[in-house]
């Protein structure tokens, strides 16, 4: 055998060898362009979503602002309620106090004729007429007393 056969026959393996090294790649090429495919496919569903995401988190934003503001405004009126509801029961306790003393004063020892008794009225009527007018003039008062 020469060595130009045994070179030839070295040549043709390195060829055949070549070629199934070809192939191979040519397959793992193949999947590799398929996986590229469905690789664009996931970044673009990954591109809708976060767009999606983004958007949404702008809509909470403006909702979260918006009801900010609502609180805030609500807060203000029911400070204002609260304000005018501690006016009136710093009132309402002051009327009782004074309240306490007309009857302290009605039904105390120096009140031996009661301004009621003098009408023919009940006893506390001068009080009453004295708290809430004239009770005979406001029949209607009359019978709510009664």
């Amino acid at each position: 055998m020469s060595v130009a056969v045994a070179l030839d026959i070295l040549v043709a393996g390195l060829l055949v060898a070549t070629i199934a090294y070809a192939v191979v790649l040519n397959r793992r090429l193949g999947q590799l362009r398929g996986g590229s495919a469905k690789m664009e496919q996931l970044i673009n569903d990954f591109y809708q979503a976060t767009t999606r995401a983004e958007s949404g988190v702008t809509a909470l934003k403006e909702v979260a602002e918006r009801s900010d503001s609502e609180i805030t405004e609500q807060l203000g009126a029911l400070t204002k309620i609260r304000d005018e509801l501690d006016f009136l029961v710093a009132r309402a306790d002051t009327q009782i106090v004074r309240l306490e003393d007309l009857v302290r004063k009605g039904r105390g020892p120096a009140a031996k004729v009661s301004p009621g008794a003098a009408s023919g009225l009940a006893p506390d009527a001068g009080l009453d007429a004295e708290l809430f007018g004239d009770p005979e003039s406001n029949p209607a008062a009359i019978q709510e007393l009664q």
